[in-house]
């Protein structure tokens, strides 16, 4: 064993002094009856190991074992073993068992620790007697009574207090619950269907837009035609003399008589999409 961890006297009295070398050796679990290896025996002893160290084991006066005696009957068995780091780590009851009212225990403090459970404290437990401390109380003597589904008098739906939770045990507000779920799903199945129609409403108003577009430009190079052949018209009656023959002149004031007239309809028709594009 290192030197810093060399066994230190024994401490006896009422009072532990907090935790100092005997923690730190017992917390090593350097025994063979606590190790296989690597590993902690037992189920007590992996619960312990990440335990902060609290107080040294404090041995009753009358108990006159010296450090190495102490040491050797901590690793007598595995039971002694977890009783010292349940002793050093766990907290002290308020009130000391019945056993270690009278002294009989191994520590003059009364720490409480579980087995399996089950409440004790480490002297007790140290001897072996930890099923008659008075903290004992089994695990099957806690549990807590089952409620049954069955029993008229009390039933389960009388213990549930949230409404969904009701609904699982009551069967009309089970069908009342169910309604109302129905309903939502049908007013969520209309939002979706106006959703889509708005959707579709949108494209055939791109489409319109586009077609409109179209429209435009068509017209556009339209009148481009009918300013060309205005300009042709203008100059066929600026260039006639007065002994022009009646009949042209008449065949050209047709020929105004016609542009005037595809003017007009190109003007109407640039109205309509002015308006369709203003809705």
């Amino acid at each position: 064993m290192s030197s810093e961890f060399r066994i230190p006297p024994v401490q006896n009295g009422p009072i532990a002094p907090e935790a100092a070398r005997w923690a730190r050796l017992i917390m090593l679990f350097d025994w063979a009856c606590a190790k296989d290896g690597n590993r902690l025996k037992g189920e007590i002893l992996p619960t312990l190991v990440s335990k902060r160290p609290l107080r040294e084991p404090c041995l009753h006066t009358t108990d006159r074992v010296n450090g190495v005696r102490f040491y050797n009957q901590i690793g007598d068995s595995l039971r002694h073993v977890e009783a010292a780091a349940a002793q050093v780590t766990g907290n002290e009851a308020p009130v000391p068992c019945t056993h270690c009212q009278g002294k009989h225990g191994k520590f003059t403090q009364c720490v409480i620790m579980y087995v399996a459970g089950n409440q004790t404290c480490a002297s007790c437990y140290w001897g072996g007697r930890y099923k008659e401390c008075s903290f004992y109380k089994a695990t099957s003597d806690s549990t807590p009574p089952q409620v049954r589904v069955n029993d008229q008098s009390q039933p389960l739906r009388r213990t549930i207090g949230h409404p969904i939770l009701r609904a699982l045990t009551n069967r009309s507000a089970r069908e009342e619950c169910a309604g109302k779920l129905q309903s939502e799903l049908q007013d969520l199945k209309r939002e979706i269907n106006n959703v889509k129609s708005r959707q579709e409403s949108l494209s055939v108003a791109a489409a319109a837009t586009k077609n409109s577009s179209m429209n435009a430009q068509s017209l556009v190079e339209n009148s481009e035609t009918i300013s060309r052949v205005e300009r042709s018209a203008a100059s066929v009656l600026l260039n006639s003399t007065a002994g022009t023959n009646d009949a042209v002149i008449s065949e050209n004031a047709r020929g105004m008589e016609d542009v005037l007239g595809i003017e007009a309809h190109i003007t109407n028709v640039l109205e309509e999409i002015i308006r369709a594009l203003k809705l």
